[in-house]
């Protein structure tokens, strides 16, 4: 209604925030909750401590998830205001914000707890290291031993993983490893699931033996769990482990996983496993990919789950990772991966040309043969370039590095080409002709000056008159 609306605008900023943070209408209390921080800096460190945090017990039990998960965010910037003000500012932070946010780490509604959550990560990064065992931690551990609520141990799981760098090595094998370690084999399948998904900062931070002695045999535990969600967290999970640890665990244990998983008796394992293969593979070293890894990644283009938007999508996910694959298998290694490249390239999808548009010159880089480079991707080249307006950008966007790859009488072929295309583009869409133009220096540097003005200058002069300042 119009009074939800209605606001006074003849009081002061801190007049408004104490009367409507106190209204009976929602909409009001949240506007103004909102405000929170702007107006504490607006006021001053003195007049915010006396007028701005006394409002936050209360707004923090408003009946609105809304308005709770609103003020939770608005805590983030008020304790990077507070600690800006010395030890009074830091010690409130300590004793006013931090219980605040414990409160709504335990709220009933999950937005909310997620917002909590991401709070309590950044209040982290201003808590001193000698503070935040007593803090920050002592938080997270009764939250993973709340027995009566799974929420708030999966809650736990994933503050374990988010705040392991901040904690330091110490706080986490002395405290954090044995709660993750526990909670993978929590009774309930939601919170090993959970689990599952949050293991990679406790690798980076935790240490070589603990990594082998204790997180990686709970991993193990967790991919062979029967619940088949659990093992699908295990599989979603891979690639973030296996940028956290060192060539022995990948090699021994993750690779392991991976093609275990591959064989696994649910669909929904066997389709995520494969969503990830592009980027686990792009974690390991050249020679540590087998033909039977390599062929996994392959797989994605040949439906192998029979369903028609599965498939479309994993082709998609080949498409985005094929890049990261050709540059950890190497050059060498082309023709193992050459007829997924042009099975793709022949798709029908536009989300799968424009994203092989977007990478072409990448692929060309990497193949490092300018035979190659034109015997096999000039004819991809030719395609996207007349493809639909959204493939073509992608292809514009990094034309000149592509054209720098090919030889020199290849390279005068396409560029008065380039003419006819801006002429038969949409002349709305001015964006097109703006990569064009951003690229003019690198593109001039490509003819012999010879051949610079029949091959650039029509190009030049047309962008020149362009209607788009």
């Amino acid at each position: 209604t119009f009074e939800d609306l209605t606001i006074d605008d003849g009081i002061s900023e801190l007049e408004r925030l104490a009367k409507y943070t106190k209204s009976t209408i929602g909409l009001q209390r949240l506007v103004h909750t909102k405000m929170l921080s702007d107006v504490a800096k607006s006021i001053g460190f003195a007049a915010a401590v006396s007028n701005v945090l006394p409002l936050l017990e209360p707004l923090s039990q408003d009946l609105e998830p809304v308005v709770r998960q609103h003020l939770v965010e608005q805590l983030k910037a008020l304790a990077k205001f507070l600690v800006e003000h010395g030890e009074e500012g830091y010690q409130l932070v300590i004793r006013r914000l931090l219980p605040l946010i414990a409160s709504l780490l335990e709220d009933e509604r999950s937005e909310v707890r997620q917002s909590a959550s991401m709070t309590l990560v950044e209040v982290a990064s201003v808590v001193k290291q000698e503070d935040i065992g007593q803090h920050v931690l002592t938080i997270v551990l009764h939250l993973a031993h709340e027995d009566e609520r799974e929420e708030l141990r999966m809650t736990a799981s994933q503050l374990l993983n988010l705040l392991a760098e901040a904690l330091g090595q110490d706080l986490v094998k002395q405290f954090a490893i044995p709660e993750v370690v526990s909670l993978a084999e929590d009774p309930m399948f939601r919170v090993r699931k959970a689990t599952a998904l949050n293991f990679h900062c406790v690798c980076k931070v935790g240490g070589e033996h603990e990594l082998l002695e204790r997180l990686m045999p709970a991993f193990v535990r967790l991919s062979k769990d029967d619940m088949y969600r659990v093992r699908r967290a295990c599989a979603e999970s891979l690639c973030d482990i296996s940028r956290c640890v060192g060539e022995d665990i990948r090699l021994g244990v993750l690779v392991e996983i991976f093609l275990r998983l591959t064989q696994d008796p649910s669909k929904l394992v066997k389709q995520s496993v494969l969503q990830q293969s592009g980027m686990f593979l792009s974690t390991l070293p050249s020679r540590a990919i087998s033909e039977t890894l390599l062929g996994h990644y392959c797989s994605m283009i040949n439906n192998p789950t029979g369903d028609v938007s599965v498939d479309a999508e994993l082709k998609h996910i080949c498409a985005f990772s094929f890049p990261a694959v050709l540059q950890i298998v190497g050059k060498n290694r082309w023709k193992e991966v050459r007829e997924v490249y042009h099975s793709l390239a022949q798709s029908r999808s536009v989300n799968i040309k424009q994203t092989l548009a977007h990478s072409l010159h990448e692929v060309a880089r990497l193949l490092q043969d300018q035979q190659k480079v034109e015997e096999e991707l000039v004819p991809v080249f030719e395609d996207l370039i007349q493809d639909v307006e959204v493939v073509q950008m992608g292809v514009m966007k990094h034309l000149s590095a592509f054209l720098s790859l090919l030889s020199q009488p290849c390279r005068l072929s396409y560029l008065p080409l380039l003419h006819d295309i801006l002429h038969s583009t949409n002349p709305f869409n001015w964006r097109l002709r703006q990569s064009l133009a951003v690229q003019l220096p690198q593109l001039i540097a490509l003819p012999p000056e010879v051949d610079l003005y029949r091959t650039l200058f029509p190009l030049v002069m047309v962008l020149l008159q362009d209607p788009v300042a």
